[in-house]
């Protein structure tokens, strides 16, 4: 049984306990064709699409592993403030306004001591909307050090 829900096809394999969801993989500019296996409103499995022309069912190590990234037990899903030296584990959970505050106010002190060039920005894909906001959030700061990791998606569907 196949059905088609906004973009995505939704298809429950015969004798499976699982729907199996073709989309393509958001990490980066690429959109790779992925399978996603979906069990009780939960991605368990993530397998690429033979028939997508971007990546010809071939997955880069993000996008095979992007399900530790979503369900890992120690994913951090809200600001957290070191409140004990580097490397002494000691955190606290602050609120998204405290975060947000902190970050401008250590920015503002960075660019002052420093200069803006002593800020970068690392992102997964510089063509993305969250690349784009990005580099537009460093030129705001005065810098324009973005580092992107296109190098290591690019090579995937040429394999």
């Amino acid at each position: 049984m196949s059905t088609d829900s906004g973009s995505l096809t939704v298809a429950k394999p015969a004798g499976s306990d699982f729907d199996k969801v073709a989309t393509v993989c958001h990490i980066c500019h690429n959109f790779c064709g992925v399978y996603v296996h979906v069990k009780d409103g939960k991605a368990v499995k993530i397998e690429g699409n033979r028939d997508h022309p971007q990546n010809n069912g071939v997955l880069c190590p993000k996008s095979t592993f992007a399900l530790e990234d979503v369900y890992h037990p120690n994913r951090i899903v809200y600001p957290m403030l070191r409140v004990g030296p580097r490397g002494s584990g000691k955190w606290k959970r602050i609120s998204w306004d405290e975060a947000i505050d902190y970050a401008a106010d250590r920015f503002q002190e960075i660019r002052m001591k420093y200069g803006p060039d002593s800020i970068a920005g690392a992102i997964g894909s510089l063509y993305r909307q969250h690349g784009t906001m990005t580099n537009r959030f460093l030129r705001a700061l005065g810098s324009p050090n973005i580092i992107t990791a296109d190098d290591i998606c690019e090579g995937m569907g040429s394999i």
